[in-house]
């Protein structure tokens, strides 16, 4: 079923025919309230005629509404009240034209009033026996009301009912109609968007939409998936042409080693000395592959997430990198106690390797690294500080992008700190750069979730 026959089908369909379903059971109710109210009126009516029907000077039999002064205002809805002697014989009848049974069965005692349908006349009658007080002898009284006052007000109930059910469903189809369009045409512009998206089409967004609803909010959803979208391919676009450029460049440097060797006849040091540049570059192409690997794997790859305590993952770092610090006259310095997390161990020690190493790298002889443990709040955070050159404020968002790399001078792929950002994120932390509280070199802050 398509939207806008279900948004009709239920949006006004269906509460018409609810509607129109409450009038009725309305209607039959109301109904059964006149006949009810129809039967009181005649018991009313039989208990005054009960006390006036022998009332005369002469005990003689009269009905009480031939009399009322208020008869002409009354005729229009009393009902036809009949008396019928002991014999059951028809005594007396209000009004004289009126059409009623001429006898009936010889009057059993009826102590309490019964009440009867009569389908036949389309009416209501009651009948209750009296005695006359000096004869003592039973006289039937039987009064008769017709329902005709009753059809006629339901039919004016249901023209009514009908008209109002009738303008209420035009109305409601009216409106549903016309907001059942405005959100096809809203889903449809969506529809077509999904569908350029799919085709790959990433660079318009969704039609505006300011309705405030869910739609719009829906809306907005694939707006900022399809932002999302588009700056994921551009960058695994640039991805690809840097890595490309990185891959090409030893390539490059080897094709020419190799060219220079065979172009004339070389000694055993030349050839020694273009083969050693050679696996430079092999050296360079592994290590540039190993990360591309590790990045690749990293944003696909799942985690064996466990308790670790970062201080003790941080001092396995220390102590893998302390021989290479000694060498360059570095010292390693370990700060903080125990800080528990949950994470994957070995991808989580891989992180503070890169950082480590980058650290000193940079940092000149006789500097000390500082490797701090930090808490604060529902995070733990691993805070690596060096002594080098540090990072500008312009730089320290660029340096995760792969490739880039703002010492050039420092030998390296340019892809340790977007691996080590790609870590993080899947950890649900973050990793950043800080302004150092000295003012000199750099503070990398490494960031994850507290445990508990």
């Amino acid at each position: 079923m398509k939207l806008v026959t279900r948004l009709w089908t239920f949006g006004a369909l269906v509460p018409a025919l609810g509607c129109a379903a409450a009038f009725l059971l309305a209607g039959e109710i109301f109904r059964q309230s006149m006949k009810e109210s129809q039967d009181e009126a005649l018991l009313a009516q039989a208990t005054t005629e009960a006390i006036s029907l022998f009332d005369a000077p002469d005990a003689a039999v009269h009905l009480h509404m031939e009399i009322s002064p208020l008869l002409e205002q009354v005729r229009p809805f009393a009902p036809v009240a009949s008396v019928y002697g002991p014999d059951g014989a028809l005594l007396l009848v209000f009004p004289k034209d009126a059409e009623v049974p001429p006898k009936v069965a010889p009057s059993p005692r009826i102590e309490e009033p019964v009440l009867l349908t009569d389908e036949a006349r389309n009416a209501r009658e009651l009948l209750v026996t009296l005695h006359h007080p000096k004869e003592q002898r039973p006289y039937t009284l039987r009064l008769e009301s017709s329902y005709g006052g009753i059809d006629a007000t339901m039919r004016r109930f249901h023209l009514a009912a009908a008209l109002l059910t009738g303008a209420f469903s035009l109305c409601l189809g009216v409106f549903q109609a016309i907001g059942a369009r405005s959100v096809a045409i809203r889903i449809a512009g969506l529809a077509r968007h999904v569908a350029a998206v799919a085709r790959g089409d990433l660079e318009r967004l969704p039609p505006d939409d300011r309705a405030g609803d869910e739609i719009s909010d829906l809306r907005d959803g694939v707006a900022h998936a399809t932002l999302e979208l588009k700056g994921n391919r551009d960058a695994r676009e640039r991805f690809i042409a840097d890595a490309a450029h990185e891959l090409r460049t030893p390539l490059a440097a080897m094709r020419t080693s190799l060219d220079l060797a065979l172009r004339r006849q070389r000694s055993p040091e030349e050839l020694r000395e273009a083969l050693t540049e050679t696996r430079d570059e092999v050296d360079r192409l592994t290590a540039l592959s190993s990360r591309l690997l590790d990045l690749a794997a990293m944003r696909s790859a799942p985690l064996a997430l466990e308790t670790v305590d970062l201080r003790e993952l941080a001092a396995s770092s220390h102590a893998a990198y302390e021989a290479l610090a000694q060498a360059r006259g570095i010292r390693l310095v370990l700060e903080g106690g125990s800080v528990p997390a949950k994470g994957d161990p070995a991808t989580l020690r891989q992180a503070i390797d890169n950082v480590l190493h980058n650290a000193i790298k940079l940092t000149r002889t006789g500097g000390t690294i500082r490797t701090k443990m930090e808490v604060s709040g529902h995070r733990a955070a691993i805070v690596v500080e060096d002594e080098g050159p540090g990072i500008a404020a312009a730089d320290r968002e660029a340096v995760f992008e792969p490739f880039h790399r703002v010492i050039l001078q420092v030998k390296g792929t340019g892809l340790g700190l977007p691996l080590v950002r790609e870590i993080a994120s899947r950890h649900g932390g973050s990793a950043r750069f800080e302004e150092p509280p000295s003012g000199r070199g750099a503070r990398f802050v490494f960031s994850l979730p507290l445990l508990g």
